[in-house]
Parts: structure tokens; C-alpha cells; sequence
């Protein structure tokens, strides 16, 4: 009389999960979930410095084109520019005017002297930090667009490379697609965490060549 064993079971088999990876692994996830957090971050950041502050704040963004204000203010630097009564400039503030009053064209420099004429009109002495003279002309009260807020380097290299009024949309449409792209993330690693392991239990028969017991 011959008979087969009894099935033989194959050891359970348990998905990988964050518990059971490799050191090596959980170290370079949380490597990129803290680089891709801090460039979402930076973009946020951007955003809300270059568009909304200065919409909050009526102010006006310049980018700086020339080497007269560096190292403070070098080229590619994005400037707010706050309007301001002219009664409050003090010497060292740096104040963008208009290089003729009512024309578009803007210098940003710093105002190293403050003089009045006989009928108590107030004029500012200008000079770029890089420059060894002073600007040619005193910068009267129509000249005067504000006094720089605050300054974020080397972003305006980057966004001159797009003309018109869409540059400052750049680093909106590229804070969205992180932003979409940093939600997705997010949800499918939480996803992935909350999911129970699947424990596959398999009982696989012995085939006739193995596992044979003759008994006579």
C-alpha cells in the first residue's frame, strides 16, 4: 500500500513595509520627504515674497539689472519697493526713484545725504554701494517710488527670462505642480502606512517524484 505525505506548507510571506526596510532605504526616504518638503517650502515661501506681500502691502517689484548696488543688491536681485511719505527717509535707506520724474525708467540706490532748499523742499543725494560718486542729480519728492521693503537674490535671472506680465506667475506655476505633486505624495505614503499587511499563507501539495512513503 503506498500513500502521499500530507501537504507541505510554504513559510508565510510578508510585504515589505517601512518597519522591515533597510536602514540604508528608510534613510534616503526620509532624505527626499525632507528635500522635497523644503523645496516646496522655498517655493511657498517665494510666492508669498515676490506676489502676495507686495499685493497686501501696495508695493511694486523691481529686478535689479546693473552692478551699482552689489554686493547689497546685486544683479538678479528681486526688490519690493514700498511707497513711503518722504518725510520719513533717513540716510541709509535705499529708495528706487525715477530717473526723470514721470518716466518709467528706475534707479535703486541708497540715499546717502538729505538737503532742503529755501522753501523747505527736500532733495536726496543717491549713490549705488558699488559706485564712488554720487548720482549726477538730487532726487526730488515726485521722483520718489518708495523705499525698498525687503530684497530676495538671483530670482529675477530666472524670471527675466520671461517677458511681459507672465514672469511673475512663474513661481506660482511652479509652486502649484509641487504642491499638487507634494499632496500626491503625501497621500499615497500615508495610504501605504495604513494598509494591513496581507499575509499569504500557501499550502502546495507534493508532487508523485517527492515525498513518497511505500509501505508493503
Amino acid at each position: 500500500m503506498r500513500h502521499r505525505k500530507g501537504a507541505r506548507h510554504v513559510p508565510a510571506h510578508t510585504p515589505e513595509t517601512p518597519e522591515t526596510r533597510s536602514p540604508g532605504r528608510r534613510a534616503f526616504t526620509l532624505i527626499r520627504t525632507v528635500l522635497f518638503a523644503t523645496v516646496v517650502s522655498a517655493l511657498i515661501v517665494l510666492v508669498t515674497a515676490i506676489i502676495l506681500v507686495p499685493r497686501i502691502t501696495g508695493s511694486t517689484t523691481y529686478t535689479i539689472l546693473t552692478n551699482s548696488m552689489a554686493p547689497t543688491l546685486p544683479p538678479g536681485t528681486i526688490i519690493v519697493t514700498q511707497p513711503r511719505d518722504v518725510a520719513s527717509i533717513r540716510v541709509g535707506d535705499v529708495v528706487t526713484y525715477q530717473i526723470e520724474s514721470g518716466q518709467p525708467e528706475v534707479i535703486t540706490h541708497r540715499v546717502v545725504g538729505i538737503s532742503k532748499d529755501t522753501r523747505g523742499e527736500v532733495s536726496f543725494i543717491m549713490r549705488g554701494d558699488n559706485n564712488s560718486v554720487n548720482d549726477p542729480k538730487p532726487v526730488i519728492r515726485e521722483q520718489v517710488m518708495g523705499v525698498v521693503l525687503y530684497s530676495v537674490p538671483f530670482v529675477g535671472l530666472a524670471i527675466n527670462t520671461v517677458t511681459g506680465n507672465a514672469k511673475l506667475w512663474v513661481p506660482v506655476a511652479i509652486a502649484v505642480v509641487f504642491i499638487f505633486w507634494g499632496v500626491g505624495y503625501v497621500i499615497a505614503h500615508f495610504t501605504s502606512q495604513r494598509k494591513t499587511p496581507a499575509i499569504l499563507k500557501t499550502t502546495a501539495p507534493l508532487n508523485n517524484d517527492h515525498g513518497k512513503e511505500g509501505t508493503r
